[in-house]
Formats: structure tokens, C-alpha cells, sequence
């Protein structure tokens, strides 16, 4: 049971490492299985009464005025620029109504300290570019600084509701689609597509892991047992996928990627039976750059010791998680990204370029990586409501809200 236990926690471990960084399509959109729900929290910085009292609040201005507020907070977006990412999570989420387009984004990005707040094309003169950026400036800057997140979103939303809620406002906002509409045949397509998932998901746990299998004839055990981790992450992912129903691959691979790590090994000097050494034990036998390696977590080595003839052997695991690669200078994995830096700007008519700049923590010797940033999207005004169709931004459905990149950004 406890061996069970250990391996059902390292599942979660895993997933909870892999989620740090978010793509628009990570983010649970929370509205869609609970129309009360408004604020996306996943890595749980919010406590559960400011969650309720900002739901409610969002949930007042829907139903009062029919705008549509979504709030976001992400650890991490990687290298992503967050006024993109808003627009582009805006677009997948279609916030706010099709013919009014009056929804509105709050995205914070904590790990860049920074917020955004996105607006749709018909709260653009409701909340100006100004009025976004004091919201920012004055609500949420001084109480993130003072490590309150609650009592910023709390004090943005407030301020959002009353702006919106001005009568003025709520004859310009004011849509005549219904709040939370949701078809049954969009549902029933959405359990169709999940079953479908599933299913895919269980089928390519089973495949993936017995092709594993028929790799190991002929291999060495730390050979095996590389190729049984090699994928352990993929079959975490299809594990959740599939309903738990593969969780049994992803649990087989990691006992017998363990069974083959520590399966004792003979000499090939003398034949005798090696022994592998403790992690204490084994720095004595590592290389100055092995051990930092390993004082970063990058790699783990594992060393076997020969009691009889003093041979040893030393068998390299790299960390699949780890953000150190491998430096091209010394070879060791212990370089990591320290800045990034834009060396020309995009255009409407060119691409932009920007360089990661990455220094290896053993030799303390850094590199460059240039890379593209796309041109700039010229923006195309289109009016609400032309042929646009779709529910609101609720429970299980969506409305086709539009945005045109206004609102403002701002850090603490």
C-alpha cells in the first residue's frame, strides 16, 4: 500500500512540475463546467472566500448588465509576451457576447510580476486603455506589492463592476442574448468528443508502453531502464487522458524502470557482483562537473563499485524536468537561461529578432540563441454581431466576444 501511495503521489508531482508553464490550452477554463465560476486558479493562489466574494461579483455584473468577466492566474507562461498570450486566450475563450462584445480579461502572470487587462471591442470605451491602466496602478499594483492577491482582485473586480454597472454603460454593453445559453446538441458532442479522448488516449498508453517492451531484448539494465523512463511523462499525460484507465502503463513503466536501475550488475573486469553506492558514497568517484550536475539536480549519476577488483562504472540519469541543457562549451548540463534581449523590433512588414542569453553554471561561460518574434497583426475593426453566432461566455458554452487588443499591462 505505502509502495502504491508513493508512486500514486509521484504521478501528481509530475503533473504539478509539468503545469508550471501554461499554454492557452492548459488553462481550465472553470466556467464551463459551473456558470458561477469566473476566476481560473489553478495553481491555487487565491484563497477559497475571495474566490467566492469575486465570483459573485462577476456573476452580478452578468446578469445585470450581460458583460462577461474571465480572471486568470498562471505561475508561468514561459517566454511568451503576456499581451499576446491575452489576446490570443480572448480569442480561444470568446469572452463576452457575439453581438456586443463586451467581455473583459484580467490575466496575472506571476512569475513576471505583471498583470493585464484585455478588453473586448465594446467595453473599449468603457474601460479605455487609461482606465485599465489605472485600475492597475492603483488597485492591484500596491496590494501585490504587499503580497495581498486577494485583496487585489477583489479590489479590480469591484472596480470593474461599478464602471460597467453605470447606467450609461449598461445601455451601450446591454446585450439581448440570454446569459449561460447552452445547446444539447453542443453537449452532447462535447461527451462524444471526451469519450473519443479517452479512449485514443488508453490505446496509445497500451501501444506506447509494449513497444517499450520490445525494445529491451538484448539490452543492458541501465539501457532498459532508460528506455522504460524515457517516456514516463507521456504516459502520466494519457494517464489523466484516459480517465485513470492507462494510469496501470504509467505505473508498470516506472516499477520496472526502477527494478532495472537498481538490478545488481557484474564486473566485466573479474565477474564479481558490483555494488552501487550511496549518494554520499558516490561523489568520490564523480568529476567536478558531474557533481555540480548533481548539486542542480540536471543529472543523477548512479556508480557501482566492485568490491573485489575496484572497477567502477557510472551510469548518467538525466532529469527530464529540469530546465538546465547542456552547455556547449563543457559539455555539462548546467546551463540555464539568465535574460532574454530583443535586437530588432517586428513591424508590420518584418519579423523581429530576439536572442536567449544562457551562462552555464560550472563554467560560468555564456552562449546566444537568436530566435524569431512574428510581425506585428495589424488590427481589423469588425462590428458585433456581423455573422457571428454563439452563446454567452457560460456553463459549457461560448459566445464569439471579440477583442482588438485594447486594455493596458502593468507590473508590481
Amino acid at each position: 500500500m505505502k509502495k502504491l501511495l508513493s508512486l500514486l503521489a509521484l504521478i501528481i508531482v509530475t503533473l504539478t512540475v509539468n503545469a508550471a508553464t501554461y499554454t492557452i490550452n492548459d488553462i481550465p477554463n472553470v466556467h464551463l463546467k459551473d456558470k458561477y465560476q469566473f476566476v481560473s486558479d489553478p495553481d491555487g493562489y487565491m484563497s477559497t472566500d475571495a474566490k467566492r466574494e469575486v465570483n459573485h461579483h462577476l456573476r452580478s455584473l452578468m446578469d445585470s448588465t450581460s458583460a462577461e468577466v474571465a480572471i486568470v492566474l498562471v505561475e508561468s507562461i514561459g517566454s511568451e509576451d503576456m499581451d499576446q498570450f491575452a489576446q490570443r486566450l480572448f480569442d480561444r475563450w470568446k469572452i463576452g457576447k457575439a453581438d456586443k462584445d463586451n467581455g473583459l480579461l484580467l490575466l496575472f502572470v506571476m512569475d513576471q510580476r505583471r498583470a493585464r487587462i484585455h478588453t473586448g471591442y465594446g467595453l473599449e470605451g468603457i474601460i479605455p486603455d487609461i482606465t485599465a491602466k489605472n485600475i492597475i496602478n492603483y488597485d492591484i499594483v500596491p496590494h501585490m506589492k504587499e503580497g495581498d492577491i486577494d485583496g487585489a482582485i477583489i479590489k479590480a473586480s469591484k472596480s470593474i463592476c461599478e464602471i460597467c454597472k453605470d447606467p450609461d454603460a449598461v445601455g451601450e454593453i446591454w446585450s439581448d442574448q440570454a446569459n449561460d445559453a447552452f445547446s444539447a446538441t453542443e453537449e452532447g458532442e462535447f461527451d462524444t468528443i471526451m469519450i473519443m479522448i479517452v479512449l485514443l488516449a488508453f490505446i496509445f498508453s497500451l501501444t506506447l508502453f509494449f513497444n517499450n517492451i520490445s525494445r529491451l531484448r538484448g539490452k543492458t539494465n541501465y539501457q532498459k531502464s532508460e528506455i522504460m523512463r524515457h517516456n514516463l511523462w507521456v504516459l502520466a499525460i494519457t494517464s489523466i487522458l484516459s480517465a485513470l484507465s492507462g494510469a496501470i502503463f504509467f505505473i508498470l513503466a516506472l516499477v520496472l524502470s526502477r527494478h532495472f536501475r537498481n538490478k545488481p550488475i557484474k564486473c566485466d573486469t573479474c565477474g564479481s557482483k558490483m555494488t552501487k553506492l550511496s549518494e554520499e558514497e558516490d561523489n568520490l568517484y564523480l568529476t567536478p562537473a558531474q557533481d555540480r550536475e548533481e548539486q542542480l539536480r540536471s543529472v543523477d549519476y548512479d556508480v557501482w563499485l566492485c568490491p573485489t577488483c575496484g572497477e567502477t562504472e557510472i551510469f548518467p540519469f538525466k532529469n527530464k524536468t529540469t530546465s538546465y541543457g547542456q552547455c556547449p562549451h563543457c559539455h555539462t548540463y548546467a546551463s540555464t537561461l539568465i535574460f532574454d534581449k530583443v535586437t530588432r523590433k517586428p513591424t508590420l512588414t518584418h519579423k523581429g529578432i530576439g536572442v536567449h542569453v544562457f551562462e552555464c553554471q560550472y563554467c560560468r561561460r555564456r552562449h546566444e540563441i537568436p530566435y524569431e518574434i512574428p510581425k506585428i497583426t495589424p488590427v481589423v475593426p469588425i462590428s458585433g454581431g456581423s455573422g457571428r453566432s454563439g452563446g454567452g461566455f457560460s456553463g459549457g458554452s461560448f459566445g464569439g466576444g471579440m477583442s482588438g487588443g485594447g486594455g493596458a499591462s502593468g507590473g508590481w
